[in-house]
């Protein structure tokens, strides 16, 4: 299923800071904060089997996760629009958009 959905997709190891792409991953964790302000975000660390990567989804794209109860979950495999925040030691992806791939 990877396969499938990974086309057009760009590999984790090959992104470079500050470039915006789409990426495919599957998801090995996930942490749920709430933030200062009382809004609920989450980080994911998603493994595309190139690299593993931690992405940041901020508060209005979580909120929009939850009204459509799509929120990802370990093990989910996911379609991913990213910013890319860094890429060295650790790399940081911010969430622009989350699809969860479904058979």
């Amino acid at each position: 299923p990877a396969k499938i959905i990974n086309a057009g997709a760009e590999e984790v190891e090959s992104l470079y800071s500050g470039q915006k792409a789409r990426v495919c991953g599957v998801v090995n964790s996930i942490k749920q904060i709430t933030t200062r302000k009382g809004s609920k975000m989450c980080f994911l660390e998603i493994d595309d089997s190139t690299a593993i990567a931690e992405v940041t989804v901020f508060p209005r794209l979580f909120a929009k996760l939850q009204k459509r109860e799509t929120v990802p979950n370990p093990a989910d495999l996911l379609l991913l629009d990213v910013k890319v925040e860094k890429t060295e030691p650790i790399i940081k992806l911010i969430a622009e958009s989350i699809t969860i791939y479904k058979e």
